[in-house]
């Protein structure tokens, strides 16, 4: 709605025209008209807040799990997570990450600043099993050549190399943390490392399980405390591997024998279901309108 000011200058918006003042003019402007949003990209639109809905579920519990993330952690995890269902054959609607590819997830890096393979001379081997035990190896390597410090710190650097077991359900509502498992290297001569490590839990059917694997560096207090160290280059935080829980693996962990979980248990007010219900009904609505436009174009035609 426009006005006239004390000055006569009229200032607002009539019809698709905007008036306002400048200094001692009146200025016109055309008001920018509306976007007019396909089927297609309103689709797109429901499934990114889907796939970020998800995405933000994974990137703040790994960022318990670290000491240091990148600042565009979050933006990475969303496009990760939304190729990972966009990779789905499900339709449009019924897809999320239960269906997807997740093997995109792989390797994910939530500190892009630090990587593994530079401060670390080998790489862990892990193998996930036919009844769901989790083999994890990391080769023998020295404490002092095989592995890449802070420089310039007072005292001398130490480091712990740390590893999470985690289940999400986004249909269930719930994280579950299977396992964890630190090992503090000293960083002193003729200390050689070698880490064999096994989880042998219990796997919920349907869920996404991740390994993840991060390397933290500290230096000892006066008190013998550690005193971590929070520098960007030296914080690597990835997932090894991330793997549906089938049918099959979930009844071979409970024929195994293996012991529920014990850690930790979350509940997720997650909006997945309300998200995947506006896809259908959205979807429901586009085909109706669609269907009538078909029969007005018919229509059309008989009358001519």
């Amino acid at each position: 709605m426009a006005r006239q000011d004390k000055n006569g200058k009229i200032k607002g918006k009539i019809n698709n025209i905007v008036y306002r003042g400048y200094r001692n003019q009146q200025i016109l402007q055309g008001a920018p008209g509306k976007v007019k949003q396909t089927d297609a990209t309103k689709l797109n639109a429901l499934e990114f807040g889907l796939a970020s809905t998800q995405a933000n579920t994974i990137a703040r519990f790994f960022k318990l799990f670290s000491l240091v993330t990148d600042g565009r952690m979050q933006v990475r995890t969303n496009g990760v997570v939304r190729r990972c269902i966009r990779s789905s054959e499900v339709p449009i609607g019924e897809r999320d990450l239960h269906t997807g590819d997740i093997s995109f997830l792989n390797g994910f890096s939530f500190n892009i600043d630090a990587a593994f393979e530079k401060l670390l001379s080998v790489f862990p081997k892990l193998e996930v099993c036919e009844d769901g035990a989790i083999l994890l190896e990391i080769p023998a390597f020295d404490a002092v050549e095989g592995l890449s410090y802070p420089k310039g710190k007072k005292n001398t650097p130490h480091a712990s190399i740390n590893f999470v077991v985690v289940a999400f359900d986004f249909h269930k509502n719930y994280v579950q943390v299977y396992d964890t498992f630190s090992y503090d290297i000293e960083n002193t001569s003729n200390n050689v490392i070698a880490i064999n490590w096994e989880c042998k839990q219990e796997l919920y059917e349907d869920s996404i399980v991740a390994v993840g694997m991060s390397l933290r560096y500290y230096t000892k207090s006066w008190l013998n405390e550690n005193q971590y160290i929070y520098d960007k280059d030296f914080n690597p935080n990835v997932i090894l591997k991330a793997f549906h829980v089938t049918n099959e693996i979930a009844e071979n962990s409970v024929k195994q024998g293996f012991d529920k979980p014990t850690g930790e248990r979350w509940g997720l007010e997650s909006r997945t279901k309300d998200i995947l219900n506006e896809i259908k009904r959205f979807k429901r609505e586009a085909e109706k309108k669609a269907k009538k436009q078909t029969k007005l174009k018919e229509f059309g035609k008989k009358q001519k």
